[in-house]
């Protein structure tokens, strides 16, 4: 699913980027969106995908610097109980551009992550702070309306809600984006 959705995202992308060439994007001021895409969960040896849904925004100081908040939640990662994750994240955000309305973005910073899990009526609900790291693309459609293709890398400590367990996590999101820059 991973690779449909690259492929999907990376055509529009490259359809876009003829249409966004007289579209010259406001760089700085509040911006919001949502996106869609494909999470994957990986934790010991639990390693499963599902779609995801989320919303975006934040603030570009300068063409160059900005900071920027994430939501996003799953849909069912288990095939053997109902198994959701979701997680926030802020984050400085550094953009690079090539051009008045192709960008590229890298960001580091910090999230809380939490995983849902119940199996067969038990509930095992797991929640920790972590690190995030992303990429992306984006393009300018018009002055204000922007798409965007991304990337994030979520690395987080989970511990259990009543026992003083912790377990590693892994995930990312791969998601295509749509925003309004303010």
């Amino acid at each position: 699913m991973k690779k449909g959705l690259t492929l999907v995202a990376l055509s529009i992308t490259a359809l876009l980027s003829s249409a966004v060439a007289t579209a010259e994007t406001d760089k700085t001021g509040f911006y919001v969106g949502g996106n869609i895409g494909s999470a994957n969960l990986t934790v010991n040896q639990f390693d499963e995908s599902a779609v995801s849904v989320g919303a975006y925004g934040g603030y570009n100081f300068t063409e160059n610097f900005g900071l920027e908040g994430t939501l996003f939640t799953t849909g069912d990662l288990g095939d053997y109980g109902d198994i959701r994750a979701a997680s926030f994240t802020a984050a400085p955000k550094f953009s690079y551009y090539f051009n008045d309305s192709i960008s590229m973005f890298a960001k580091v910073g910090l999230t809380a992550t939490a995983v849902a899990a119940d199996e067969d009526g038990v509930n095992n609900d797991f929640s920790g702070i972590g690190w995030v790291w992303g990429l992306g693309l984006n393009a300018a459609v018009t002055d204000k309306l922007n798409v965007r293709v991304s990337y994030e890398m979520i690395n987080a400590d989970l511990e259990h809600n009543h026992f003083n367990e912790e377990i590693d996590s892994e995930l990312s999101n791969i998601s295509l984006g749509v925003h309004y820059q303010f």
